[in-house]
């Protein structure tokens, strides 16, 4: 027979980096350790859940070890500003593609203004993937 004596902790998952990782990376799987923490300790708004923050690129930098939290997590940018871009426009039965100038940097979703390089207009489009933006038309 034993005799121990303690306390009971409830602790809960916490993210943090594996690594040192600088402002723009994008987190994949190796790049995140999950921790178990005291409840007590836990950040508010720190990530808890690796799928919440896999794909998605850091504000700042990050120490190892440091707690993730969402508010310095943002889409990866697809578009950097003054990227050469592929501007589509598509509507049933029609597909036309431009070469344009992107004026902004933003990520797959975000509207974006692009100048068309040929007529030097300005138009806003929607990112959508790495140098590919949406003019008008049907989605």
């Amino acid at each position: 027979r034993l005799r121990l004596a303690g306390r009971a902790v409830p602790t809960v998952p916490m993210l943090v980096a594996a690594r040192r990782m600088a402002a723009g990376e994008t987190l994949r799987a190796a790049d995140v350790r999950l921790i178990r923490v005291p409840a007590s300790r836990l950040r508010p708004g720190a990530a808890q859940e690796a799928e919440v923050v896999l794909g998605q690129a850091l504000r700042r930098p990050a120490a190892a070890d440091q707690p993730l939290l969402l508010a310095d997590l943002v889409q990866p940018v697809a578009v950097e500003r003054g990227q050469t871009v592929t501007m589509l426009y598509q509507v049933p039965g029609m597909v036309l593609t431009a070469q344009g100038r992107a004026m902004e940097a933003a990520a797959r979703g975000a509207a974006v203004p692009v100048m068309n390089l040929h007529s030097r207009l300005v138009v806003q489009a929607e990112v959508i993937g790495p140098g590919r933006v949406r003019v008008g038309g049907s989605r």
